[in-house]
């Protein structure tokens, strides 16, 4: 579905949908009538989120950081079914995933970058046991109280993952050629970045990637609480994706990749124009999410980079 930027879909007359104004919602197409509602069933469950590709519900969504909850809602068509019939693994999702936004959420918690660092190592280690068949393990411990989520290490960082990763995801996976036509607001972000990062020295990068993300939250507190926010979102929407190929710490680092790279188009649209209105947050905001999450070529390639560069390294 084509786009223009601040004007919508090319078949609106004055950006609006005759069909809408008309009041004849029935002749509108299944995902127009739908989106930005993300409906997911899984097994007899179905859950309805918001996508944050549609830059007014990002504007929306940023206009009430904080912790999201489910509430009851009329019975929807799924658009995404998974199945797995693997009631055992469903029910340590659920569990395991409110434990992890209880932990986020927590009031004596430590810095944002600190607590990627344990729901990553968290994962990681239940990743390993659930290979091994610790299924029951897993439960059981969660089913008891026990918080696997306490090797917070202190970091003296603002970003998760070093420079040199999002250096490679930024010119090698995102960065094609239709981009200033297919996804303008990312685009933009893109081009920022290329000029106050580009030439930066590989052996200075994370030094001063660090650097000027603290200027950043130092000068704009309130994007704290932002990030947050938006880690919380994708572990809610995403993490029970896990159920039909079991790969939980596959799921949980490219959670904490869109995460960080909403912060690096942050920072790179803010020391581009010295401001970030919430206008320019969501635009940067929906951006990263068509960009990002809404390709599966570009979240296989992700994963390979991070598994490569990351996961493996002795760092």
């Amino acid at each position: 579905m084509r786009t223009l930027p601040r004007k919508g879909c090319i078949y609106h007359k004055d950006g609006l949908c005759q069909f809408q104004c008309e009041g004849h919602l029935e002749w509108m197409p299944e995902i127009c009538r739908n989106y930005p509602r993300r409906i997911l069933q899984i097994e007899n469950q179905i859950e309805v989120t918001l996508e944050l590709s549609c830059v007014e519900m990002a504007r929306i969504y940023l206009e009430h950081p904080g912790r999201l909850h489910f509430s009851e809602t009329k019975e929807m068509k799924p658009q995404w079914i998974l199945e797995n019939h693997d009631e055992k693994f469903l029910r340590y999702l659920m569990q395991s995933r409110e434990g992890m936004l209880d932990f986020l959420w927590r009031e004596d918690g430590q810095t944002l970058t600190e607590d990627m660092y344990a729901l990553y190592h968290f994962m990681y280690e239940e990743h390993r046991l659930l290979m091994r068949n610790g299924l029951d393990t897993m439960l059981t411990r969660l089913e008891q109280g026990e918080s696997p989520l306490l090797d917070v290490k202190n970091l003296d960082r603002e970003l998760f993952y070093p420079a040199t990763i999002m250096n490679d995801v930024i010119y090698i996976h995102l960065w094609y050629t239709m981009i200033p036509f297919r996804n303008p607001y990312l685009y933009r972000a893109l081009k920022a970045y290329d000029k106050q990062f580009g030439q930066v020295r590989e052996a200075d990068a994370d030094a001063y990637l660090n650097q000027k993300m603290k200027e950043m939250l130092d000068a704009m507190p309130e994007l704290r609480l932002k990030y947050r926010s938006y880690l919380s979102y994708c572990i809610q929407e995403l993490y029970l994706e896990c159920y039909e190929d079991y790969y939980l710490i596959g799921k949980m680092v490219l959670i904490l990749l869109y995460v960080q790279s909403l912060q690096i188009f942050d920072l790179s649209m803010y020391l581009e124009y010295r401001e970030l209105p919430l206008q320019m947050q969501a635009e940067i905001l929906s951006g990263a999410e068509k960009g990002m999450r809404h390709s599966l070529d570009s979240e296989r390639q992700f994963l390979e980079k991070i598994r490569t560069d990351f996961m493996n390294s002795d760092k």
